[in-house]
């Protein structure tokens, strides 16, 4: 019997592997016809409808704009997928400054919006403060321009202890919507779609409904990827969407905004980010809109007011002392540290006996020194005469915004603007006080001032210097005066 184990045992491996070639084998295969194939030699990939590349930018030095790039409220985005942006931005002589903790000689977000043309940020996560909210507010409404970039894209999702992804999950429109709300926008948690009218992919729509605006000059059609909707009530819809759309949030078909301005034509909201970035860039009129967006940034009109100090002067600064000003020693010090202030923002400064064509000027002057007048109608202040007595004879300047102010004891600080030249003027009652003056300036701006405009009124501390006896002649003293210096 042994010697039939090992038949046995091959017979028992091979009867499986037999059985179950009878029982699947269907004969021998014989083609009798040729296969049909698809013709892939024929077979075209739809592509995007591509724009004719934009012309390289050439015009150089046309913007002294500085446009800023928030970084510091965890922006989902890297800065080279703005390239399409800042690139004409660059190209036209704006500067790009980023916005980030220590980022630039540890100024703050208030420090930068003092000189800033425009802010702009993309898919913040990282909630704006209710302070970093009042700035931006202030900016805008002193002709700064904002551009915010959300993105359906871009969000974040919370890990635990482990590394396992959590149930929250962080949009981008939150923060967004946070500093949008006070100029009426609101992003909306959704992304829009179309299965009939689309380009490549259901989510990549095509927009052709433009309102008349600078913003939309020329655009016939753009495309835009997986973009929020949003919504406004007193501000201007630049895009919607046609009525086959559909929202994520509801899957009904719709007319969806997704680009707006607010009412006041300085905030500008889009939905999208992704177009920004090659090749979707050059899809239809993409590159135009790209244009025009870059064009809404350079167009910021600032008004520019003593809350803005250092950042006032475009130039290098004359300092110039007045008719009556004598330069002692009391008044070195603080001009050099003055001068020090400017150095510190990139402006140099030098003295001078009068302005200089092609230069910012800083006056410093005493309430008697001629030609003041010049400088205080503007402001629609004038030097007090005997009618601008006080019931206890004390001399008053009428200013707007403050109504009478004592004259003693009080130094005035006047900025203007035109095209051709900053002015910053310093008066004060004599030389003495007016070093004080000088004193009360510092990188952070003013202490002991209030600011309305472009109008400073200071106390300073001694009171009274050599009021009565210089500036002032016909004042009288009585038993409640100031005592004369």
């Amino acid at each position: 019997m042994k010697r039939y184990r090992i038949p046995i045992a091959a017979a028992l491996i091979l009867l499986p592997v037999l059985a179950r070639s009878v029982w699947f084998y269907q004969g021998i295969f014989w083609q009798s016809a040729i296969l049909a194939t698809p013709n892939y030699g024929a077979y075209e990939i739809p592509e995007p409808p591509l724009s004719t590349p934009a012309a390289p930018e050439t015009e150089t030095g046309s913007s002294r704009a500085i446009v800023l790039l928030d970084q510091m409220h965890e922006n989902m985005f890297a800065p080279s997928e703005l390239e399409s942006l800042t690139a004409i931005l660059r190209s036209r002589g704006a500067r790009v400054e980023t916005v980030a903790q220590g980022s630039y000689d540890n100024r703050t977000l208030a420090d930068q919006l003092k000189y800033a043309s425009a802010y702009v940020t993309v898919c913040p996560i990282l909630s704006f403060s209710t302070m970093e909210t009042q700035w931006l507010q202030d900016f805008v409404r002193r002709g700064g321009r904002l551009l915010v970039l959300t993105d359906p894209t871009r969000s974040t999702v919370e890990y635990d202890y482990y590394g396992y992804g959590t149930a929250s999950v962080t949009a981008d429109i939150a923060a967004a919507n946070g500093l949008l709300a006070p100029f009426d926008i609101a992003f909306l948690d959704d992304y829009l779609y179309n299965m009939s009218d689309y380009e490549g992919n259901y989510r990549n729509v095509f927009l052709r409904d433009f309102a008349a605006d600078p913003l939309t000059r020329d655009l016939s059609a753009v495309v835009l990827y997986a973009a929020h909707s949003l919504k406004t009530d007193t501000g201007t819809v630049l895009m919607q969407s046609s009525r086959m759309t559909k929202s994520s949030r509801t899957d009904a078909d719709g007319i969806y905004p997704v680009a707006a301005l607010d009412a006041g034509k300085s905030v500008l909201a889009v939905g999208d980010m992704t177009f920004l970035q090659p090749p979707y860039n050059q899809v239809a009129d993409n590159p135009v809109l790209i244009r025009r967006m870059a064009e809404f940034l350079l167009g910021a009109a600032r008004v520019h007011d003593l809350n803005d100090f250092p950042f006032l002067f475009r130039r290098e600064v004359a300092i110039v002392p007045m008719a009556g000003v004598m330069l002692s020693a009391d008044l070195l010090s603080p001009i050099r540290s003055l001068q020090m202030d400017l150095a510190g923002v990139g402006i140099d400064s030098q003295m001078a006996t009068a302005a200089v064509d092609g230069k910012d000027l800083v006056l410093l002057g005493t309430y008697s020194s001629d030609g003041v007048d010049a400088y205080l109608s503007p402001h629609g202040i004038q030097l007090p005469s005997v009618s601008g007595l006080s019931a206890t004879g004390y001399p008053q300047f009428e200013i707007p915004g403050f109504g009478s102010v004592p004259a003693y004891g009080i130094g005035l600080i006047l900025f203007s603007q035109t095209e051709t030249r900053s002015t910053l003027v310093l008066l004060a009652e004599d030389s003495t006080l007016l070093a004080e003056l000088l004193g009360v300036i510092g990188p952070e701006g003013f202490s002991n001032c209030v600011l309305q405009g472009g109008v400073a009124v200071c106390g300073l501390g001694s009171g009274y210097g050599d009021f009565g006896g210089s500036w002032y002649q016909p004042y009288e003293t009585t038993a409640d005066s100031p005592p004369v210096g």
